[in-house]
């Protein structure tokens, strides 16, 4: 009896840890058989769908807060993301899934129209499967098409004695990849001859750049929320009677309006400054944006830019348009 009972242990573990393959095998089948209600059998679309919404919400807000928008930019997100939402549940039914599995192209999964497409068994010895366990209630799936380059990730849960696809995890992050931060230089201001042009010398300046050494707090409030910077590192790369070129390694971070708390980012970036009367110009990785400071006003979607150069180059946090006057800048839009 004690024999049979720790054989049937045995076979229950084993089991237990067999068991998503069993399934994932079950699904490859599937697959090649073209197979879309087999396919459902294993997904819980209600979990899989607000999965997917999260994604697409998450992708977009990231997308807004990254880069200064003014209140069309951010209306426009929220409209893409409604239409994010409908394109989602439009791709999570059977047929769309899968497609998605098999690696194919999703648009086919919009057209609503199957009648048309043939019951006939799909090459999936072009997909490559990576597989691993999250926990002992979790496991994780990587379907990699070796001919289009189409990636998905799915996570599977236990279902009783089952398991169920709850999540499906497509690569966003990687659409825009994040550049590696090197040293770059912002191009030098060609100066012109005097012969030629005398009224357009730059004036000597001196700047002063005690507001953005090493602890200094840079932060805009143009819109809500606030958007905040802590210098972690100052560098003068360049330096000239008449112009300054100045690195910023900075952690950025925001807050509400009337919130007192700051919500950190953990990721350091770099930015790079020109400070120059005729040329102010602010470079983050291979964005290059030349100020327009000038007595008809900041764009409200480069107000931020503006303050922060103001403060980078001549430690001033005051009002904007008697900054432009005082220091004597005139620099139209490009």
């Amino acid at each position: 009896m004690i024999g049979v009972i720790f054989g049937l242990i045995i076979l229950i573990c084993g089991y237990l840890y067999a068991s998503p393959y069993i399934i994932l095998n079950s699904i490859k089948n599937a697959l090649k058989e073209n197979d879309s209600e087999k396919v459902s059998a294993y997904i819980d679309y209600t979990s899989v769908r607000q999965s997917l919404k999260d994604q697409m919400n998450a992708y977009m807000l990231k997308e807004i807060t990254t880069k200064e928008a003014n209140g069309w930019e951010a209306l426009g997100a929220m409209m893409a993301s409604t239409l994010a939402e409908k394109m989602v549940d439009a791709v999570v039914t059977p047929e769309g899934m899968t497609l998605m599995l098999q690696g194919k192209d999703l648009r086919k999964s919009l057209t609503g129209n199957r009648e048309d497409t043939p019951k006939e068994r799909t090459d999936t010895s072009k997909i490559e499967y990576r597989t691993r366990y999250l926990s002992m209630s979790m496991f994780e799936v990587n379907f990699k098409n070796k001919e289009n380059g189409s990636d998905v990730k799915i996570i599977m849960e236990r279902d009783g004695l089952s398991w169920k696809i709850k999540k499906i995890v497509l690569p966003m992050d990687e659409i825009k990849p994040k550049q590696k931060l090197e040293p770059t230089t912002i191009p030098t201001v060609e100066k012109i001859p005097e012969s030629e042009n005398p009224s357009m010398i730059e004036p000597t300046t001196t700047f002063n750049f005690s507001g953005v050494q090493k602890g200094a707090k840079l932060e805009s409030c143009y819109h809500d929320p606030c958007s905040i910077a802590r210098v972690m590192e100052f560098k003068l790369i360049k330096q000239t009677p008449t112009e300054s070129n100045i690195e910023l390694t900075l952690v950025g971070g925001s807050r509400g309006w009337d919130a007192k708390q700051i919500e950190w980012n953990h990721e350091a970036h770099k930015i790079q400054i020109q400070c120059s009367i005729t040329k102010p110009t602010i470079q983050i990785e291979d964005q290059v944006t030349i100020v327009p400071l000038n007595n008809s006003g900041v764009p409200g979607i480069l107000w931020s830019d503006a303050e922060t150069y103001m403060q980078a180059c001549h430690n001033y946090t005051g009002d904007m348009d008697a900054g432009i006057q005082q220091y004597g800048y005139n620099v139209q839009d490009s």
